[in-house]
């Protein structure tokens, strides 16, 4: 296991930000596990949120 300071971090965050490949290949590129990588940003609080979906809520019209 390769300790990385949190500079290094920064770092590699900032060289995935500018990456054009997909994150396996970059964690792949750069020998770090990917879960390792998805953990990190996490910490570091630049994890995305996930997709969620929007339900458009309407008042339905009550039958009397």
């Amino acid at each position: 296991m390769i300790k990385r300071t949190s500079k290094q971090w920064q770092d590699i965050m900032q060289a995935h930000a500018e990456y054009a490949g997909t994150t396996k290949q970059f964690c792949v590129e750069h020998n770090i596990p990917v879960q390792t990588f998805y953990s990190r940003r996490q910490y570091m609080g630049l994890a995305k949120p996930a997709h969620t979906k929007k339900v458009a809520l309407r008042n339905k019209p009550r039958h009397r």
